[in-house]
Formats: structure tokens, sequence, C-alpha cells
């Protein structure tokens, strides 16, 4: 990053300028700070775009399109200004090197790198397509390399540009859109693009991490060449590990039709796109090392020349070479922070940013554990936590119901249907693959008359809701459920009507999940059940790493059912003094998701959003990890316990 220089503002709309971070083709991007001190990064337009009409209404509409991807491995744009001299954005900022910079440093990724890689990648196309958007210029430095996995920005900017460049390859300024040589054989005709377009590009990312070069050739050998070589010849695969080797020739196939879709590509790399640590250990160190880098740069504009502190706030991710972007939207008044200095505990997992810590009115000693971070980390849910290709809050069906804050045990559900006989390979818990801000976990057991009951858990970005109901019909290869009303809202949000789906077996033994409409869809794995679902290595008294004497918080573990409260939690610190339990949602060999839904004790609300999930995950060293990937505490077993 850069100072600024004389010629830059200081302040942005709302947002006050650190540094910058570089230029691009759309313009200057800097590196800024909310009123309420989330970090972030504003992109400002080049003047020649600001002063065309097209481009400003063709930039607002992608802008407002880009707000509503959701999905975790993508930089969600948080705000902006189309009305201004000159138009800007601030989108999420990650402090992480992109993947051009990585693979130069460091050289080809390895094969488990690399499924990790394709699983994100594809998830986040996911979610971008699912917001009616192209991405246009996947490449590697739209890539940001971070310890819990990758993100891809930029997304439904490069439209904005090809609005005001007259074709598909060069603005009015004839800077090219994108990098030709991880273009698209349709896009490079001049064609129309669609989400296959993006699939190929996925296809000459993965070559690149690969192997180090691109696969239709370097910019060395002319625009024009690299060009023809996408169009016309077959790309130059080799070195890429066999265990990929398939999945990239599929993505780089000439004829769209032929190219997998990005749910195909979650499917084939999923589990092993879970393996953690993701990256090798060269890596993650070098991202460890630069830990306190965020935390430490003064607002001024210059970092501050005192003793970086390794265990910020909340814990967060560093730097290599700091680039924007990379955050899941939360708001504004959030606070993103660094990793912590122990990348191998940390899961492949789904950033966001939480709510700003207050300082404790102590001496210059940086408390190990700050106060307002434990329940700021209770907004979004880690890839160890389980999701489903479906907007939250957006079920289709004739009409909502609230549901109610206790437990109704009939919750205007629908009458139960004469009994089905579930086959046994359906028996059990499942969970599947995030996709969007709404995860589901679906549960087949006995009831009390020996009956096949399915329990379904729709966790939203407002709620978390419960249905209890029996399968209308079961095959061997398939069970279908009706639609019905929720009979448990946690959190204070609305349940709305959920719609029928149906659960389907695959060949590699794990479950597709649709909503009968075929609006929906995703792919579902086997996960923990049972009434003591918990594994013991979680249950006990934890407090604050560091403050094993006089803890200011405490989080009591308890074994319990999914749906049922099993996290007991106290904040005593300086300005808090609060309680909250924990309702469990999922439960898979890589942690724990919980819902925090339940204020109890003073009116102060305990930091508690409304909205979001929390992450419990457990080291080898005995650390445990609350939060998520992006905003993790680190709390130890309490002496004596």
């Amino acid at each position: 990053m850069n100072n600024l220089s004389p010629g830059d503002p200081r302040a942005i709309g709302p947002y006050r300028l650190l540094g910058v971070l570089g230029e691009g083709g759309m313009g200057r991007v800097y590196l800024a700070r909310s009123e309420g001190g989330r970090t972030v990064a504003v992109k400002v337009a080049r003047a020649e775009f600001a002063g065309q009409d097209d481009f400003r209404q063709r930039f607002v509409r992608e802008v407002d399109t880009a707000r509503r991807v959701g999905g975790d491995w993508t930089a969600p744009v948080l705000d902006f200004d189309t009305s201004a001299a000159t138009p800007w954005v601030a989108t999420g900022y990650v402090p992480g090197p992109d993947l051009q910079t990585v693979v130069a440093d460091y050289g080809p990724l390895p094969e488990r790198s690399l499924l990790v890689l394709a699983n994100r990648l594809a998830l986040a196309l996911g979610a971008i397509h699912d917001a009616g958007l192209v991405h246009r210029d996947l490449k590697p430095s739209n890539v940001l390399v971070a310890v819990d996995g990758p993100r891809v920005i930029d997304f439904g900017i490069a439209r904005a540009l090809h609005a005001v460049s007259g074709n598909g390859f060069r603005t009015s300024t004839g800077a090219v859109i994108g990098s030709p040589g991880f273009m698209s054989p349709e896009q490079v005709r001049g064609l129309e693009v669609g989400p296959q377009s993006d699939v190929f590009s996925l296809g000459t990312v993965l070559a690149y991490a690969a192997t180090g070069r691109p696969p239709f050739g370097s910019h060395s050998i002319g625009m024009h060449a690299q060009l023809f070589r996408v169009s016309e010849e077959e790309p130059d695969l080799e070195g890429v590990p066999e265990g990929v080797l398939g999945l990239v020739r599929q993505c780089l196939e000439k004829a769209p039709e032929k190219r997998p879709t990005p749910m195909d590509l979650v499917a084939r790399t999923t589990p092993a796109g879970q393996v953690r640590p993701w990256l090798p250990g060269e890596i993650l160190e070098q991202l460890g090392r630069r830990a306190a880098w965020l935390l430490d740069l003064d607002p001024q504009g210059s970092p501050s020349s005192a003793p970086v502190d390794t265990r910020p706030d909340v814990p967060v991710e560093a730097p290599l070479n700091a680039r924007a972007d990379g955050q899941r939207d939360t708001p504004v008044s959030a606070h993103v922070v660094v990793q912590p200095d122990v990348p191998a505990i940390v899961p492949v997992g789904a950033p966001t940013s939480g709510a700003p810590s207050t300082q404790p009115s102590t001496p210059p000693v940086r408390s190990r554990f700050k106060r307002a971070r434990l329940l700021g980390a209770v907004v979004g849910v880690p890839a160890l936590a389980v999701g489903v290709l479906i907007a939250a809050n957006s079920w289709g069906g004739n009409g909502a119901a609230p549901g109610g804050s206790g437990g109704n045990p009939n919750g205007g559900a629908e009458a139960t249907p004469a009994a089905v006989a579930v086959p046994k390979n359906f028996l059990g818990a499942w969970e599947g693959v995030p996709l969007s801000d709404t995860r589901v976990r679906v549960e087949f057991k006995k009831d009390e008359q020996h009956r096949t009951v399915a329990r379904s858990f729709f966790l939203t970005g407002t709620s978390l809701c419960v249905v209890n109901k029996a399968p209308k019909k079961a095959s061997k290869g398939s069970v279908s459920l009706g639609e019905a009303r929720s009979e448990n809202a946690f959190g204070g949000g609305k349940c709305t009507l959920l719609p029928s789906y149906a659960l389907k077996t695959r060949k590699d033994g794990n479950l597709d999940f649709a909503t009968d409409n075929g609006q929906y869809k995703a792919v579902v794995f086997k996960a923990r059940a049972g009434t003591a679902p918990v594994p013991e290595k979680y249950v006990g008294q934890w407090v604050p790493k560091g403050e094993k004497e006089n803890p200011t918080a405490q989080v009591t573990i308890e074994q319990a059912k999914t749906g049922d409260f099993f996290v007991r939690g106290w904040d005593n610190s300086p300005r808090k003094h609060c309680a909250w339990q924990e309702v469990l949602v999922f439960v898979n060999d890589t942690g724990l998701i919980s819902r925090p839904v339940y204020r109890r004790g003073s009116a102060d609300p305990c930091g508690i959003a409304p909205t979001g999930a929390r992450g419990y995950t457990l080291a080898d060293s005995g650390i445990l990890s609350m939060g998520h990937a992006a905003q993790k505490l680190e709390f130890v077993r309490k002496p004596g316990t």
C-alpha cells in the first residue's frame, strides 16, 4: 500500500482514506475506514468514465445487482454513490494477496489446495450467477488468497465498463477489460456470454494455479496470439496434477454446453474441498507473521512504529501484498480485523466481519481478549457450516407465518400424512454446502410411533426455523416432503411457508436436495446426529485465552440435541454485564454451528446481532475458536474443570 499523495482526497463519502491500494481499469482503489471503524476498499471511477451518462446509468444497475450477491466467497458491495462528481463504490476488504502474487512468489499450488480453490471459486460463481450477473473477468488477480480460503472480487463492474467501451475487449481509452489469456472463446469472438463463460475462466485460473503459467500462453506472445489460442487451440495443461486434470479439461471445453456447471464443480470437489489448512505451510506462516498489520495501521495514514501486538482485538488475517475486497457484507459499523497467528487451526470457513470493539480504559498493555469481541463474532456462518442454494427468506409459497419464540408443538403445521417407509440409506442427518445466506439440515429419525419423520432446520439471516414433518412419499432412491409452516422460530425473525422438496440418492453416497419447482438445489452430506451429537472434547467451561485468572467472560458448552440450547455464556467486561444462550444448529467433523438467540439478565443486548450465526472449532492444541474465520476469538479450558 502507498501513502496518500497531495492530490488524493482525504475522505470519500463517509469513509476516511488510509492509503492507496492500487489502480485498475476502472480507477483508483483506496484503503479506508468507515465512521464506525470498518475497514473497506473504496474504488473511484476514472474521470473519463465519470463524464459519461451511459456509464453512470449502467454502473448503478450493476452495482445494485452486485449488492445482492450472496455466498461466502465473494467480495460484497457495501456502499456506493453514482451521483458524486466521480462515482465510487465501497467493498469489503481482505488484507491478503491475489492468486497471481501467491503463485509468482511461492510457485504452483499443490493438488489439495487446487481442490479447495476449485470448490470455493465454483461456490462464488454460483452466488454471482444467482444474482443475475456474469463475472466476465475471472482471472488470478481477481482471486484473493486468505488463510480461510479464496475470494472472488470485481464481479459486475466489468459489465459497466463494457457498456461504454463499444466492444468486448477495450474501454474507451483502449485498455483491455480483463486478461485475454483468461477469457472464454465466446468472449473472444464477441458473442453473447453467459454463466458458462465464467466456468471456462475458472478452468484457466486453476491451470495457472497448478502450473504457474496461463494455459493459452503468457502476454509475452501478444494479445492477438493469446486470443487466437483461446479461440482455436487446445490448452497447455502439462504439469496439472492428475487429480484435477479432468476437471480442468472439462472447464476448458470450447463449446459452452459441454462445460460443467458451478454446481457440478461443487459436487465434484466436496468433501475434498474441505481440507484444512488449505494452503502450504510457507504461505500460512507468512500470513501469520503479519497478522497485526491492519490493527496497527495509523488512521492518519501511516503505520505506527509501536511494537506489533500479534493478538489483536479480534484475531484477523493480514496481508502479504494488501489488496482490496473479500469480506461478506455486515453493518457498516463492523470492523474487519486479521487472522490469528495460528493458521493451522483455522478452518476453511466463511468470512464475515463483526461489531466494533470498545477499548477498555486501562494502561497501555493490550488485553488478550478485547471486550466487545465476544458477541461481536456473531455474524456470518463458517464453511464448516452447511448450506443450500436458497435465498434467505425467499421461499416460495402462498404466504408467511410468524414463528413463535418458544417451541409450539403444533405451530400450524399440516396434519401428518399416512406413514411412509423411508429407505435406511436416508436415515440420519444431512447437511449441505453453503451457496447463500440460508443453511439447511435434514434429520430422518423414528418418532414414538416408530414412524419416520423428517426434522428440517433452516437458518436464514434473520431466523432459525425448525419443521417436523413426515415424508409424503419415498422410494429406494428418493424421499419427498410437502410444504409446511415452521414450528419454531428463534431469533425474532419470521419463518415463511417452506416449500415442498425432495432428496435423491447420488452415486457418491451423498444426496441431491431440490425444491419441487426446481428453483433451489444443493448437494447435502452425511452429518453427526443422535441424542448426544456434540463431541465430548467441546463439553465444559471455557474462558478467554490469557484470562485463566479472573476471566471477564465464560462460555459453557453442554451436550444437547440439534435445536436445543447447548451454550450458556456471560460477559462481565467493562460496560458489558450480560448473559446469553445458543441453539445447536449444525454438527460435523469440522466443528459446531449455533444461533445465539436468547438474552437474559439486564436489558443490555450483549452485542448479539439480530442476524447471523456462530461457529466453534477445537484445535489439537486445546484452543477453542469461536466466531468465524475472519473474526475468531480464542478460549482455553477453565482451570479445575
